[in-house]
């Protein structure tokens, strides 16, 4: 049974994601599928309005990932571990590198946060 944490933390992926979209920088092959599973198309990028700086940079911080489980890293990651049926995830895995970000204090790798919403989703559909 999957439950309710791997979906939030799809929902954050992409607002990561779309933030990250915005800003114009290049993205990555992995960055462009993740996008493209959510359905995001250059032609909505096109008109989606760039957020101001100080709002994408909230989706860099800790708050922004961890606030909506109101739990502290270890917690959120020994959570995903239980719905995933694991006793721990492999230090290669997509959401142990996202949770590794976390724990350096800052989400600063668009292909990071990429690579586990594409997880997220194949393990969600």
């Amino acid at each position: 049974m999957i439950s309710e944490n791997l979906s939030a933390l799809s929902i954050l992926c992409q607002g990561y994601l779309m933030a990250f979209a915005t800003t114009g920088k290049p993205r990555s092959q992995k960055v462009k599928k993740a996008l493209q599973k959510m359905g995001c198309t250059d032609m909505l990028l096109s008109k989606v309005t760039c957020p101001k700086p100080e709002k994408i940079a909230e989706t860099h911080s800790v708050g922004f990932w961890l606030e909506p489980f109101e739990c502290e890293i270890l917690e959120f990651e020994r959570a995903l571990c239980k719905e995933l049926g694991m006793q721990s995830l492999p230090q290669n895995h997509p959401l142990k590198q996202l949770i590794v970000s976390l724990e350096k204090g800052r989400v600063e790798e668009a292909d990071v946060v990429a690579e586990a919403y594409l997880f997220l989703d194949r393990k969600l559909t």
